[in-house]
């Protein structure tokens, strides 16, 4: 598994849910989640989310969703 990649991938979905601008914790959220034995090394995921998040925040609208629609599709669709 590629931690910086599934990172992206939830940051753009959450960057495209909400105007733009991803956030740290509900990112860290979904991937802990999804992988909850990563929970242990959560600062370590912590220090690489800070990251990617401002790298995705950086990018205009239209970019993340791009961005999102190359790797994760089916995260385009709000989740009910």
């Amino acid at each position: 598994m590629d931690l910086e990649a599934l990172i992206r991938k939830y940051a753009l979905q959450n960057a495209v849910l909400y105007d733009g601008k991803a956030t740290l914790g509900s990112v860290l959220g979904k991937v802990m989640a999804e992988n909850p034995e990563l929970r242990p090394k959560a600062k370590e995921i912590s220090a690489t989310a800070k990251g990617v998040v401002a790298e995705v925040n950086g990018m205009s609208p239209d970019a993340q969703r791009a961005a999102l629609e190359s790797i994760a599709p089916e995260l385009l669709v709000m989740e009910s």
